[in-house]
């Protein structure tokens, strides 16, 4: 095996480094159809550049292994040679080999004392200690963030309960993950703790029609004194301040179990910059929002986004404000939007989508519309002066 080098991409718009936002973008197609089969969630190279480029919400760290003999000189980035060195990323030759990342996500506004790590590493190199090595740069640099607490996610094949000696129960009492599965196991290595497991969806399209009806039915019936406004794209001037409300309020009121989130800080500025950042990526979003008639106030809503080349979609956050619970306005806005999905792309084929386990409210809307379990997902957190706490692999 040759030298690992770890290596930081700059944040630059230099087309020289385009190739290692394209190896950046293969690793997650290989994850992805390696779990999933399919990579329906994975954004292309050039959808990654913007996001990545992109410092107003949210700032990255992106740190790549890589694999090869190293030497100044092509024009593409700079390793030293020594695992476990993070460098400058200036310069390598050709044939180096990106084989794997991490991504070190800092927000700009609020939860300051927190980072979301993301580490990657595709199955033909897997076993190496590649991601350990990764996880300890992306470690260090949280660290010199300032960021005590480290939120990580993990993704499962597993749609099922898991039972016996070695299930790993999520303490909000509800999912458990096995401790032999590789990525589980991973992460209590690194001393993560599971503190939540989330359900990955699929909805395969077209509903059938009595279903539609029955549910539109049960949804008019009690959402009395609320009409639906939608919108394609950027959200209007008029709407900014209200969702700005709504986005505040997601943060907090979506089951999140322990982890040590705190609520963003949303207003008209951040929507503007997150907007403009998803129609640079080439994605699509299309919002469907409950306005409350008698005083004008939006009090749900519900978003819908995705790749422009692809027929898959996700469902992304719904949320009813919890003064106006109680009226069904949950299925009535994701009806709703469902409806204007179809009208504007016509050839989607599924909807993927998140759900914490025990968010029975909004698993119960999605699997009365039709959606099935696809996956698992892992939330796991460190607190770096408090590791002793985490909890132990199986031996």
């Amino acid at each position: 095996m040759s030298a690992l080098s770890l290596a930081v991409l700059p944040v630059t718009d230099d087309p020289a480094f385009a190739p290692l936002f394209d190896a950046f973008a293969a690793i997650e197609q290989a994850n992805h159809l390696d779990l999933l089969g399919h990579t329906d969630l994975v954004d292309s190279a050039a959808a990654r550049r913007v996001r990545y480029s992109e410092r107003k919400n949210h700032r990255g760290v992106l740190v790549l292994a890589v694999d090869g003999p190293v030497q100044a000189g092509s024009g593409r980035f700079t390793v030293d040679g020594v695992a476990g060195e993070v460098v400058p990323v200036l310069d390598a030759p050709p044939d180096a080999e990106v084989v794997g990342f991490a991504n070190v996500g800092l927000s700009v506004h609020d939860n300051l004392h927190l980072s979301e790590l993301d580490v990657a590493v595709p199955p033909a190199h897997r076993g190496r200690g590649i991601g350990s090595e990764l996880y300890r740069a992306a470690e260090r640099i949280a660290a010199a963030e300032g960021r005590g607490t480290l939120v990580g996610y993990t993704g499962h094949r597993q749609t099922g309960p898991v039972t016996g000696p070695d299930a790993l129960a999520a303490p909000t009492g509800v999912g458990a993950l096995s401790r032999t599965d590789p990525f589980a196991a991973f992460m209590l290595r690194q001393g993560f703790s599971l503190e939540q497991t989330e359900r990955h969806s699929e909805l395969a399209l077209p509903v059938p029609p009595e279903v539609l009806s029955r549910l539109q039915s049960e949804a008019g019936a009690r959402s009395a004194g609320y009409r639906m406004v939608q919108w394609v794209g950027p959200t209007p001037e008029e709407y900014l301040d209200r969702m700005a409300v709504l986005h505040n309020r997601m943060s907090v009121d979506v089951p999140s179990g322990d982890l040590d989130l705190e609520e963003e800080a949303w207003d008209a500025e951040r929507i503007r910059n997150a907007d403009a950042t998803t129609v640079k990526m080439g994605r699509f979003a299309l919002t469907t929002a409950a306005q409350h008639e008698q005083t004008g106030e939006l009090v749900a809503y519900t978003v819908i986004g995705g790749r422009q080349d692809t027929s898959a979609v996700w469902q992304d956050d719904t949320l009813v404000h919890g003064d106006h619970r109680g009226h069904r306005l949950g299925l009535a806005v994701k009806l709703a939007n469902l409806a204007r999905l179809l009208a504007e792309r016509p050839d989607t084929e599924r909807i993927h989508t998140s759900n914490a386990g025990e968010n029975r409210w909004m698993l119960a809307i999605n699997e009365a519309m039709g959606f099935r379990p696809a996956s698992t997902e892992g939330a796991w957190q460190k607190k770096l002066d408090q590791t002793a706490q985490a909890q132990p692999a199986s031996s």
